[in-house]
């Protein structure tokens, strides 16, 4: 079963979330391990120092959560500096064993600060990672600059990859986890619209295909009542053909429902002919669209079965005349009836249906009426 939208957001969601605290699992681990033992090389570590590194946790943690909640979190800015100072007060009081406890300052950095910004917190972070960790004695546990002592290559190349390798990992966990939030969202987002065009689209081919064919079915039967005292055969006649467009609907529906099916102007034509005749209306066609696209050909087939239906539907019409052309760029498509109904207000479903599909293939409609007939013009660029 496929998965709601809602759902596949909710479930990337929680896998960003789970990776965002594994990939900075490790940094908050070296620096527990290094602020309370000395077994990983830390030689000043000593549990007095775990309430610093727990509060430099919970206010990163605290960032975190904001970003979970999609929220900017108060005084971001102050947290971050907060977080700084923890960090400085820890490798000042346990030695550079917890140097790697500035790698949650670039995390932090990520959180807090705009994307440029929360850069060149990484960028610095690393920096200063690097020359702390060459400048410092690890067995005073102190930093001495004027020793003079030359770093090889080595001592460079190494404090330089794990630098870099121990501050990216967190900043970009932390850049991960707005990033994929934003994803899930414009993918539900995107799901969403196009569940929505999906019921538009099913709504017109609904609208288009039984609307006509229901107006059809309800004049036939209001014919057939009319003739079953006067005239028996032909009531009789109606109502097989009453069962004959009744039996056509059924069978399209499931086409409908299924994928919907692709309208052609030749078909629709000649379907639209066939009910109006039956209805007692005069039908002329004149004119061809020339070599037009699928999309085109598609479009016009369904403001036909459109025009159609408002024809059985909106009016009392005796005479149907459909004149079709193309030239200068532009097919054009042009159906008029006569005897309208009276009708106010807006544009229905069906007119709105219309636009729709015809703007999508760059066409305009354009209606008009004047009491006696009503016209529908339709143009498409080609």
């Amino acid at each position: 079963m496929t998965s709601a939208p809602a759902d596949v957001t909710l479930a990337t969601l929680r896998g960003a979330r789970v990776a965002a605290v594994v990939l900075q699992l490790p940094a908050a681990a070296l620096l527990i391990l290094n602020t309370g033992t000395s077994k990983l090389g830390s030689l000043g570590a000593d549990v007095a120092w775990l309430p610093v590194a727990f509060v430099l946790l919970g206010l990163h943690g605290y960032l975190v959560l904001s970003a979970l909640r999609r929220r900017t979190p108060p005084y971001a800015g102050l947290v971050w500096l907060a977080i700084v100072a923890c960090v400085v007060v820890l490798i000042v009081g346990t030695g550079m064993g917890n140097l790697a406890s500035t790698w949650l300052v670039a995390a932090a950095g990520a959180f807090a600060f705009p994307r440029r910004l929360g850069v060149l917190v990484l960028l610095a972070t690393i920096a200063v990672f690097v020359m702390s960790a060459l400048a410092g004695d690890p067995e005073c546990q102190c930093w001495d600059l004027s020793s003079g002592v030359e770093f090889t290559l080595a001592d460079v190349s190494y404090n330089l990859v794990a630098g870099v390798a121990g501050a990216v990992g967190p900043f970009l966990a932390a850049g991960l986890l707005s990033i994929v939030d934003d994803l899930a969202r414009t993918r539900a987002q995107l799901e969403l619209t196009a569940a929505d065009e999906e019921r538009r689209r099913l709504s017109r081919d609904l609208h288009d295909t039984l609307g006509q064919g229901l107006s059809a079915v309800a004049l036939k039967g209001d014919l057939a009542v009319a003739l079953l005292d006067r005239d028996p055969p032909a009531a009789r006649g109606e109502l097989d053909s009453l069962i004959e467009v009744t039996s056509r609907l059924r069978s399209e529906l499931p086409e409908v429902v299924a994928a919907g099916q692709a309208a052609s102007y030749a078909e629709e034509s000649a379907r639209a002919e066939g009910l109006l005749r039956d209805a007692g209306v005069d039908v002329r066609r004149h004119g061809e669209l020339g070599v037009v696209s699928s999309q085109v050909d598609s479009a016009l087939g369904w403001v036909v079965r459109e025009a159609a239906t408002n024809v059985l539907r909106h009016s009392d019409a005796r005479q149907w005349t459909v004149r079709a052309g193309h030239g200068d760029g532009k097919v054009w498509l042009e159906a008029t009836n006569d005897r309208p109904l009276s009708r106010t207000g807006a544009a229905g479903s069906g007119l709105l249906g219309m636009t729709e599909r015809l703007r999508a293939v760059g066409g305009r409609v354009r209606t008009d009426a004047d009491g006696q007939l009503f016209t529908l013009r339709v143009e498409v660029a080609t």
